[in-house]
C-alpha cells in the first residue's frame, strides 16, 4: 500500500473513531500491506469488549502473525480467540482457528500444543453447529499430526473419523484423507486395509477428473509387494511409471527400484538387476544418486559370486550415504562389504569394515541393526581365531537382546525338562537293578535241588549281589539328590541375579522417564513434578518472610530449523547437545536446567531476583559468542533468544508458576520479534496485579504499571 493510501486509511479510521475497521478491510490489507493489517487487527482486537467482535478480529490478527513469522506459534492468542468464538457461538471461526493453529504446530513439531487442541475439540465431532466438512478438516489435521509423531493407530482412527464426515461428496480433501489412512494402515502392517484406502483415493481422483497420482499408484504397488501379489505389484508400479513425467527422473528412479525389488521377490534376478541398473541411471540424471539401489545391486552380484563387482557397488553406496550424512545406511553398506569379503575369505579386511559398521550403529543408537550385525561379527572373529574377542561380542550380543525373555523362558523349560528326564532315567536304572536281583534270586531257587553247599553258596552269592545292587541304587539316589540340589542352587542364584537385574532395570527406566535421552538434561516431566513440590514452598516462604524468589528463564535456539535443513538432523542433534552443555556451564549449583521441548530449554534459578536475569542471560550469550559447533570443517555459529520472569511476583503472589512461565515465554518471543540473539524480561511493577483469569495481556499490564520490562542493550527498552 502506498503512503497516500495508508494516510487516507488512518484519516477514515482514526484511533478515536467509534466505528472500527471492518474484517473485510483487514483481509484486503493482509495481501497488500501485512504490517498495517497486523497493527489494525491487533488494535481493534484489543479495544473491542464484545466477544463476537474479538473472535472475528482475533482470527484476522492471528492470520497476520502467521503470515509474518513462519516460526511463531502464537498459541496463547489462538486459545483466547477460540474461547471467545465459542462463547459467542461462532463455531466456524473456532474451527478455522484450531485448524490453522494445528497446521502451524505440526510444522513446528509442537506436539504438546497439538495435544491441547485434541483435548479441547474432543467432543466437537458431535456438535451440530459445525459442518461435516469442517469436522473432516479438523480430524484430518489431527490424523496428520499423529502420523508424524509415529502414533499410527491413533492416526488411522482420526482419518476414519474424517472419512465419515467427508464422504458426502468427492473432494480433494477426501483424497488426502484416504491417502493418509492408507499410509497409517501400512505402517501398522494392515496391508489389505491400506491397499483398499489407496485404491479408493485412485477412484476419487478419477471421479474428480484429476490426473492419476503416480505416488498413490506406487504406494499400491509397494503394498502388493508386501502382500507378495507380484503381478499386481508390477502392474501398478508400471502404471506409476507411465503416469510420471519423463523429466521427473527422481520419481522414476524410485519406481524402477521398487519394480526391481518385486522381480527379486519373484526370483527373476536378471530382470531385478536390469531395473536396479535403470533406477541408478535415472538417479544419476536427477543429480541424486541412489545408494539403496547400488546396495541392492551389490547383494545380487554377491549372490552370483561376482564379489569384486559387488564390493564396487557397496563402496559407491557408502560414499553416497556419507555425502547425505545417512550414517545408519553407511553402516549397512560397510556390513555388506564385510560379508562379501568373508565370502572371499579375506577375514582381516572384513574385520575392519564390520567394526566400522558396529561403531556407526552404536554412535547412532541403532540397537536392532546392531543385533543383526553381531552374528556376522562373531563368525568373522571365529574365522580369524580370535575367540576371546568373539566371546566378548557374544556377551554383549546377549545383553542387548530385547527379545531375550522368550529365549530365557525356553532355556528354563529345557533345564527343567532335563532334570525330569534325569530323574526318570535314574528311576529306570533302579528298577532295572531290582529286576536283575529278582532274576538272580529266581536262578538260585531253581538250583535248590543241587547240593546243599551249592545252594548255600548261591544264596549267599545272590544276597551279596543284592546288597551290591541296593548300595548302587542308594549311591545313585544320593548322586541324584546332590545333582538336584545343585540345579536348585543354580536356579536360586539365577533368580536372585534376575531380581537384581530387574531392580537395576526399574531404576534405569525411572531415570530415563525424567531425563532427555539426547542432551542428558532433565525433561519436562521432571520439572513439572519438581515445581509441583517446590513452587508452593517458595510462594509460602515469600509470604511469610519476603524471602528470595526463583527466576524462570526460557532459552530458544535461533534459526534451529534452518540448521536442520542446511546441515542435516545429525548436526541439529549436535547443536542441541552443545547448547545443553553451554547451559550446564552457566547454571549455578542450586539451579535446574531442563529441555522443555524441541530447541527450547528452561532454566530455573532458585534464590534469584529479576534483576539477576540480565547477568545470567548475558552469561549464556557470551559463551555462545566464543564457541561454535563444527561440522565437516565448517563452524556453525549459534545464538539464542531468552526471556525471563520471577516466581512468584511480589505484586501478584497468588498467580501460579505457570503464569510466570507464560510471562517468560512472552518475553522470549519478544526477543525473537526484535531480531533474536538477545533477551527480554519482566518483573514486578508498582501496582498490584489482580486476578487475570488466566489471560496474559502483557502490554496492558505494563502500561498500567503492573509489570516492569527489562531488555538487552542491543534492543533497548521501548
Amino acid at each position: 500500500m502506498t503512503f497516500i493510501a495508508r494516510f487516507i486509511l488512518f484519516i477514515v479510521f482514526p484511533l478515536s473513531q467509534a466505528q472500527p475497521v471492518s474484517v473485510d478491510e483487514i483481509k484486503m490489507l493482509r495481501d497488500s500491506d501485512l504490517t498495517t493489517a497486523t497493527t489494525l487487527a491487533e488494535r481493534v482486537y484489543s479495544e473491542s469488549t464484545d466477544p463476537k467482535q474479538r473472535a472475528q478480529y482475533g482470527e484476522q490478527w492471528l492470520l497476520c502473525l502467521y503470515a509474518a513469522d513462519p516460526e511463531l506459534p502464537a498459541m496463547e492468542l489462538a486459545k483466547h480467540v477460540v474461547d471467545e468464538a465459542l462463547s459467542s457461538d461462532q463455531w466456524v471461526i473456532a474451527s478455522n482457528v484450531v485448524r490453522q493453529s494445528v497446521n502451524r504446530l505440526i510444522d513446528l513439531k509442537a506436539w504438546d500444543d497439538v495435544l491441547y487442541w485434541q483435548t479441547k475439540t474432543g467432543d466437537w465431532h458431535a456438535k451440530d453447529t459445525l459442518l461435516n466438512g469442517q469436522k473432516a478438516e479438523l480430524s484430518n489435521g489431527f490424523g496428520r499430526a499423529a502420523f508424524l509423531q509415529g502414533h499410527f493407530k491413533e492416526a488411522s482412527n482420526f482419518y476414519e473419523r474424517a472419512l465419515n464426515f467427508g464422504k458426502e461428496k468427492p473432494s480433494e480433501m477426501l483424497v488426502s484423507i484416504q491417502v493418509g489412512l492408507g499410509a497409517a494402515c501400512a505402517q501398522q502392517g494392515e496391508y489389505d486395509r491400506a491397499t483398499s484406502a489407496f485404491l479408493s483415493a485412485v477412484d476419487l481422483n478419477k471421479q474428480l477428473g484429476l490426473p492419476v497420482n503416480p505416488t498413490i499408484l506406487m504406494n499400491i504397488g509397494s503394498l502388493y509387494f508386501y502382500l507378495e501379489q507380484w503381478e499386481k505389484a508390477v502392474s501398478f508400479l508400471e502404471q506409476a511409471a507411465a503416469a510420471t513425467d519423463p523429466s521427473n527422473t527422481d520419481s522414476l528412479a524410485s519406481i524402477y527400484s521398487n519394480i526391481g525389488a518385486v522381480y527379486a521377490g519373484m526370483g527373476d534376478l536378471d530382470k531385478a538387476f536390469q531395473y536396479y541398473n535403470d533406477s541408478y541411471l535415472k538417479s544419476l540424471k536427477s543429480g541424486k544418486p541412489n545408494g539403496n539401489v547400488l546396495n541392492n545391486m551389490g547383494v545380487l552380484l554377491r549372490d552370483w559370486g561376482r564379489f569384486d563387482e559387488a564390493l564396487e557397488r557397496f563402496e559407491s553406496a557408502a560414499a553416497i550415504y556419507g555425502d547425505q550424512a545417512a550414517f545408519d545406511k553407511v553402516a549397512v553398506a560397510y556390513k555388506n562389504m564385510g560379508e562379501t569379503l568373508m565370502r572371499k575369505g579375506d577375514f582381516a579386511k572384513a574385520r575392519i569394515l564390520l567394526r566400522q559398521s558396529y561403531e556407526l550403529y552404536a554412535d547412532n543408537d541403532l540397537r536392532p541393526k546392531r543385533l543383526e550385525l553381531f552374528p556376522v561379527l562373531i563368525e568373522n572373529l571365529e574365522n580369524l581365531g580370535d575367540f576371546e574377542q568373539a566371546f566378548q561380542m557374544m556377551k554383549e550380543f546377549v545383553s542387548l537382546q530385547k527379545e531375550d525373555e522368550t529365549s530365557k523362558a525356553r532355556e528354563r523349560i529345557a533345564a527343567l525338562e532335563s532334570a525330569v528326564e534325569l530323574a526318570k532315567k535314574e528311576s529306570q536304572l533302579a528298577e532295572s537293578e531290582r529286576d536283575r536281583a529278582l532274576q538272580a534270586s529266581s536262578i538260585a531257587n531253581l538250583k535248590t535241588n543241587e547240593t546243599w553247599q551249592k545252594s548255600i553258596l548261591l544264596v549267599l552269592f545272590a544276597a551279596a549281589l543284592l546288597l551290591v545292587i541296593v548300595v548302587a541304587i542308594q549311591y545313585r539316589q544320593v548322586r541324584f539328590k546332590s545333582r538336584a540340589n545343585e540345579i536348585l542352587a543354580t536356579k536360586n542364584v539365577h533368580i536372585e541375579k534376575q531380581a537384581e537385574e530387574l531392580a537395576a532395570l526399574n531404576q534405569e527406566l525411572q531415570r530415563q522417564s525424567v531425563e532427555d535421552a539426547l542432551t542428558g538434561l532433565k525433561n519436562r516431566r521432571y520439572l513439572t513434578e519438581f515445581m509441583r513440590h517446590e513452587a508452593p514452598k517458595v510462594a509460602r516462604e515469600m509470604k511469610q518472610s519476603d524471602s528470595e524468589q526463583m527466576l524462570l528463564i526460557i532459552a530458544d535456539i535461533d534459526h534451529f530449523k534452518r540448521v536442520n535443513d542446511v546441515f542435516g538432523h545429525h548436526v541439529g542433534d549436535h547443536v542441541l547437545r552443545f547448547f545443553a552443555d553451554v547451559l550446564r556451564g552457566c547454571k549455578r549449583e542450586s539451579d535446574v536446567v531442563v529441555r522443555w521441548g524441541g530447541e527450547e530449554f528452561l532454566w530455573v534459578c532458585r534464590g534469584a531476583k529479576v534483576d539477576d536475569g540480565p547477568e545470567l542471560c548475558e552469561r549464556v550469550r557470551a559463551k555462545l559468542r566464543h564457541n561454535s559447533v563444527s561440522t565437516s570443517g565448517d563452524a556453525v555459529p549459534i545464538s539464542c533468544s531468552l526471556g525471563f520472569a520471577p516466581y512468584p511476583l511480589r505484586n501478584s503472589p497468588d498467580q501460579g508458576w505457570e503464569w510466570s512461565l507464560k510471562l517468560a515465554d512472552h518475553a522470549m518471543y519478544q526477543a525473537k520479534r526484535e531480531g533474536r540473539d538477545g533477551w527480554f524480561g519482566f518483573g514486578e511493577g508498582q501496582q498490584e496485579i489482580t486476578n487475570t483469569y488466566g489471560r496474559l495481556d502483557v502490554d496492558k499490564l505494563e502500561k498500567e504499571g503492573k509489570l516492569r520490562r527489562l531488555a538487552s542493550p542491543r534492543f533497548g527498552v521501548a
